[in-house]
């Protein structure tokens, strides 16, 4: 049997060798829905060159305000300097993202909260929250510098770099995605489930499955136990020694292995001990539905006004599903699916959305499909479906709901801002309600107090902020929730929440008042308002850039007198109530609904990588909150005065690890100069573990640090600029290989010979791309080892629309040694193949498309002059 399959290896090798076929793509179609590429914009600043296309002006704009704002803390942590400026390119959403021709040949995957890079190129788009945006920059902007870092900006530094190939996965993503975040709410929730579902959680093995999470959690360890100074050093060494683990002995003088061993103590014993103090749901409430899977996501729970049943939507990568789940009957049954699975491009959990009719006679669904985002009603008295195609003004719906089979509210972007508009479908009109550069979301309509109106989320500063142009200001605050009331003199904003250091997402309306959630304790939890509408006293303030801001009379002023113009008493009608924490879990929520007719609330959580959905009672008692140590150590860095430079002199230094040698995993012996002996092993071990426990941490998440967000420079509309087609080398390579450079080289006129493969030769080739990689150059020249003959091929690809286009040239040259007729003397001649291609290809999906290619192709014999015969004859 072992001999067998030793031949049947043999033969498949030859099989293989024998049956060479030119390189043929497949399954990386990327397609053109809309025009709306042709006209690319770009905006140079100091440290980078920011494009984006029309309706992703707002978006680029803030882009370069936030890029500046946050370049010179990337570049201090990494303490890396750039050369070149940093290209930004912006999208306006993740489906205008997927459409780009950017990586097309490559396998270009774009995962959920990952930032695409190529070379300095840094790809992110819109998803609705600014600082998601900012978020994405800052990682991609770190992923630049650490791939300059390491692997060299240009030809020469790439061949020089050695040390590229020892960086492991982790090392890269993990840095990128800790400058990007440091450490936030849903870091440590995914973290936090890997812990406690691991049975081995040793970081080689959790590094190797996880790299992103676990990386990052292995960088913010390092900061907040040794500080993250110490960031740059390990970059700085790593570059130099071009080992990882001899950096890691270099700076804290311990091996790799223990560093490592430390980090799972640390992070083991902080989740184990957290399953104590918070609240796990109960398996007995979880629900199920028909063909339910267990680690597809669901991205949105909506219950019928009666509670009586509820529409669970889930998106198993890019294949979405909405099961009813009635409650009464305990039944489930399909009623929508579309799209299909995609495992190379970042799926879209935005869509589809669902809306009930108030009676519950109808519901609503809204997704998007080939760039059209297109409104479904079902009609359950008569079973009839309606359908149309949104107006084009709406570029996403974030959020929407149903006032009646003809009207609906939005929350949708459209020209670059998220705004509520009203809509009638029967005309298929719109009327803008809020025009600002602020993001509304997670609508709903609520009557408080008595007073209709809309009920959402932003992340404006207050009600009674005017609109503003992202050109002159961007000044994002936290997310909280506002109320849109319809008075009788006209719709009136009024702030619900004032929440500075946590957002407040989601509002839903119950008998209780408002159910929202809330980050404040480190963990997603549900928390609620009583809502009352009060007259109160306040000051107007008028400010020199002509907005108005209130404050309360008495209280402790934080505006300069410069600022002030003037400044009057008002009484003002406000929002007032009491928060109450609903619950305090474990785990994130993910999504939830709550039914007011029913007291029931439907939430999802990621449990053992698993989405589970849970149904139960809502209580109405509040609960005593607990705090994650993540939220305790960013909460004792507030309450921790700064020290003065008198008061740092004069503390007495801490106790530190000292070693004079060390043994490495190479077994080297690493010698340190010092004038004190080892320590022991126990005694370093307390001290190191003290140090973790006692140390006083910086911000580990760059959302609560608002006041670190200030206004960058206006931008000068003068330097917005038309971009213009240039090219730049993508991609040179040398190699020795005998494959097919082009289909159609199989000769069919006079003599039929078998396939012969071409033989080995050095193959040198470029590709030269625009920016955007809508047009290529690719040539090339390949040498046979025999030097007799050579090989030249020229490729120009056009992928600016829909319908690619390929053009290419290809000549071969060869010289062979012919028998001459009748026993005469052998004579020499060159063979030479000019070929020219012409190819079209009009992709359907990412998978399927349709190809056609024409080929014209001149075949010579010219004899070579050995002799007076040779030299007579004609070619």
């Amino acid at each position: 049997m072992k001999y067998f399959l030793a031949h049947l290896l043999i033969i498949a090798i030859i099989q293989v060798g024998l049956s060479q076929v030119s390189d043929v793509q497949f399954g990386k179609n990327r397609i053109q829905y809309h025009d709306d590429f042709d006209q690319w914009l770009y905006y140079e600043s100091e440290n980078f060159i920011t494009y984006w296309y029309g309706k992703a002006r707002n978006h680029g704009v803030s882009a370069v305000k936030l890029a500046e704002q946050d370049h010179d803390e990337i570049m201090d942590l990494i303490e890396h300097r750039i050369n070149d400026k940093i290209e930004i390119i912006v999208y306006s959403d993740v489906t205008d993202l997927k459409q780009s021709n950017i990586g097309s040949d490559e396998v270009f995957n774009t995962v959920a909260g990952q930032t695409k890079i190529e070379g300095s190129k840094v790809f992110v788009h819109f998803n609705g929250d600014h600082d998601y945006l900012r978020k994405q920059i800052r990682k991609g902007v770190a992923q630049v510098f650490i791939n300059n870092m390491f692997f060299g900006s240009n030809l020469q530094e790439v061949v020089q770099n050695s040390v590229a190939g020892a960086i492991p996965t982790w090392f890269q993503e993990g840095l990128s995605s800790y400058v990007g975040t440091y450490w936030d709410t849903y870091d440590d929730a995914e973290l936090r489930n890997i812990f406690l579902h691991e049975k081995r959680t040793n970081f080689k093995r959790l590094s190797g499955i996880y790299p992103q999470i676990v990386g990052q959690s292995f960088w913010y360890y390092i900061g907040v136990t040794y500080g993250r100074t110490e960031i740059s050093n390990l970059l700085y060494l790593t570059r130099i020694n071009r080992s990882v683990q001899d950096a890691f002995l270099y700076v804290f003088g311990i091996p790799f292995d223990d560093l490592t061993d430390q980090w799972e103590r640390y992070f083991k014993q902080r989740y184990e001990s957290e399953v104590n103090i918070f609240s796990v749901p109960d398996p007995a409430l979880m629900l199920t539905y028909k063909n339910r899977k267990k680690k597809v996501p669901v991205s949105f729970l909506s219950f019928s006004p009666s509670g009586d049943a509820l529409a669970i939507v889930d998106n198993q990568i890019g294949k979405t599903r909405i099961i009813i789940k009635d409650l009464e009957t305990n039944q489930s049954s399909k009623i929508f699916k579309y799209g299909f699975k995609n495992n190379v491009q970042e799926t879209d959990y935005n869509y589809p959305r669902v809306s009930w009719l108030p009676d519950g006679s109808g519901l609503f669904i809204l997704y998007e499909e080939r760039d059209k985002i297109t409104l479904e009603f079902r009609d359950f008295a008569n079973g009839t479906t309606l359908r149309q195609f949104l107006p084009e003004r709406y570029e996403r719906v974030y959020a929407f709901a149903a006032l009646s089979p003809n009207e609906l509210v939005f929350s949708a972007l459209s020209e670059g801002m998220i705004d509520l508009y009203y809509y009638t479908l029967n005309n298929r009109q719109s009327n803008r309600i809020t025009d600002d550069i602020y993001d509304d979301l997670d609508i709903t309509m609520a009557t408080i107090d008595g007073m209709d109106g809309i009920l959402f989320s932003s992340n404006r500063p207050n009600a009674t902020n005017d609109s503003r142009s992202v050109d002159t200001v961007l000044r994002f605050t936290n997310f909280n929730l506002f109320h849109l009331a319809f008075e009788e003199e006209g719709p009136k904003l009024y702030q619900i929440t004032n929440q500075d250091k946590a957002n407040y997402r989601m509002p839903k309306l119950y008998d209780g008042g408002i159910m929202y959630l809330s980050e404040e304790s480190g963990i997603i939890n549900r928390k609620s308002i009583s809502v009352s509408r009060d007259s109160v006293d306040r000051v107007a303030f008028l400010l020199k850039d002509s907005s108005t801001v209130l404050r309360t009379p008495g209280a402790e002023m934080d505006i300069p007198d410069s600022l002030i113009l003037d400044a009057r008493n008002v009484k003002i009608l406000e929002y007032q109530g009491q928060e109450k924490f609903l619950t305090n879990n474990l785990w994130n929520i993910r999504t939830y609904d709550v039914s007011a007719a029913t007291s029931k609330v439907a939430e999802t959580f990621k449990i053992d990588n698993q989405y589970q959905v849970f149904l139960s009672d809502i209580s109405p008692a509040a609960v005593s909150i607990e705090t994650s140590q993540r939220k305790q150590l960013e909460e004792k860095r507030v309450k921790t005065p700064a020290k003065t430079k008198e008061e740092v002199i004069a503390t007495a230094p801490a106790e530190e690890v000292i070693r004079s040698s060390q043994s490495s995993d190479d077994g080297k012996i690493y010698l340190f100069q010092s004038e004190f002996p080892d320590m022991e092993t126990d005694k370093t071990e307390k001290i190191l573990e003290n140090a973790i426990r006692d140390q006083v941490v910086l911000s580990t998440n760059i959302s609560g640090r608002a006041e670190e967000q200030i206004d960058s420079q206006p931008i000068n509309r003068l330097r917005i600029v038309p971009y213009r087609l240039k090219f730049k080398l993508h991609d040179l390579s040398t190699n020795m290989n005998n494959d097919l450079l082009f289909g159609g080289l199989d000769s069919y006129a006079g003599f039929k010979r078998g396939f012969e493969p071409p033989p080995v030769g050095l193959l040198m080739k470029a590709t030269f791309k625009d920016l955007f990689e809508d047009y290529g150059f690719e040539g090339g020249v390949r040498l046979p080892t025999s030097f007799n003959g050579t090989e030249f091929f020229l490729v120009f690809d056009d992928k600016k629309k829909r319908l690619d286009k390929q053009y290419a040239i290809y000549r071969k040259s060869i010289a062979n040694t012919i028998s001459g007729p009748n026993g005469t003397d052998p004579f020499r001649a060159r063979d030479i193949i000019l070929l020219g291609q012409f190819g079209v290809k009009y992709p359907l999906d990412i998978y399927h498309s349709l190809r056609a290619t024409a080929t014209l192709r001149q075949d010579r014999n010219i004899f070579l002059a050995s002799d007076r015969q040779s030299l007579e004859n004609p070619d």
